[in-house]
């Protein structure tokens, strides 16, 4: 209701329009102005910065004024002192007066000799007084220069400046600026619709946005799940791997040792057997078994065993974290 501030909900007094085009008293604005000057439109919430005087800084605007004075039905500002209502209209002076101008003004015309007609005027009752000539007093503005777009009495047409110019009655004027404004009211309404229809797509559009979100959310976390179930088979098959070569490994160790053990065990015979053999036999005897001993030691000193390392790695950390081999590739390996 553009009669109302939103604020307080009583009449405007001094309307201020924010930049959202929403109108307030000026002392309500000062009451939800913020340390930083701005306002927090309390029907849209639309922050306005009115600049560095703050709230004060917007001009009060008369246009508005004067239309909620006519939607309203008051009768209009004193024509005296321009500030005032006004409470009674002089037919005699033309003019609308508040209660204290026109007894300034009708005490001081009191000794005049023609009467002054004063009508008392109340809330809801316009004045529909036609306006005098400025250029030629007594007459009324009764017609609208279409070619200067002024308001112009029957003397401007007749002798005034005026005289050439493209004028219609003020009446012919009034009904077609209705029918403009009507159009206009109109193509003003088919926005507001349009503009509607775009909040209310926004306004779907939020919900959608937010359950967007947590289809992605979901996706994500069963990705997650996903990646977190291969590195776990991942962790599981190079675990298992790990465990089989640790056994071929120990395996193949203990086999070397038992190997190595024999081939130790035969050779410290062999000594032993020579080493006694020296202590005992005669030399004729040393001589005679010279070869066969040469050759006993020659046969032990051949025997090998087989030392090679157990170099087997373990499954290494680029193994683990590895993509994981698809099937069907491993089965046409060599």
């Amino acid at each position: 209701d553009v009669k109302a501030c939103p604020s307080c909900l009583s009449f405007l007094r001094n309307p201020r329009m924010l930049h959202c085009l929403h109108f307030f008293c000026l002392e309500c604005l000062k009451k939800i102005e913020a340390s930083d000057g701005r306002v927090s439109c309390p029907v849209c919430q639309f922050v306005t910065d009115p600049g560095q005087d703050g709230v004060d800084n917007f001009q009060t605007d008369e246009s508005v004024c004067r239309i909620i004075e006519v939607i309203n039905g008051t009768p209009g500002r004193c024509d005296n002192c321009l500030s005032s209502p006004a409470s009674s209209f002089c037919e005699t002076c033309d003019a609308a007066l508040c209660a204290p101008c026109s007894e300034e003004l009708h005490g001081f015309r009191s000794s005049a000799k023609k009467p002054h007609s004063i009508l008392p005027v109340t809330k809801g009752e316009r004045l529909r007084r036609v306006p005098r000539c400025p250029s030629h007093p007594g007459e009324k503005l009764l017609f609208l220069s279409v070619t200067s777009q002024q308001l112009i009495c029957r003397d401007c047409i007749l002798v005034g400046e005026h005289e050439h110019d493209r004028y219609v009655t003020v009446e012919e004027a009034g009904r077609q600026t209705k029918k403009d404004l009507l159009e206009l009211i109109t193509k003003s309404k088919g926005t507001l619709r349009m503009l509607e229809e775009q909040l209310e797509t926004h306004e779907r559009q939020i919900p959608e946005a937010a359950e967007a979100y947590q289809q992605s959310v979901r996706r994500l976390n069963e990705r997650a799940e996903e990646l977190t179930a291969s590195l776990k088979e991942q962790q599981h098959q190079a675990l298992a791997e790990g465990a089989s070569v640790r056994d071929a490994k120990v395996s193949r160790l203990l086999k070397q040792g038992v190997e190595i053990g024999g081939v130790a065990a035969a050779l410290e015979d062999c000594v032993d057997l020579h080493r006694t053999a020296l202590a005992s036999a005669s030399d004729f005897e040393v001589l005679r078994l010279h070869g066969a001993m040469l050759g006993l030691v020659a046969a032990a000193a051949r025997v090998r065993v087989d030392l090679t390392p157990c170099d087997d790695a373990l499954i290494t950390e680029a193994e683990v974290f590895a993509p994981p081999t698809p099937a069907s590739s491993r089965a046409g390996d060599p």
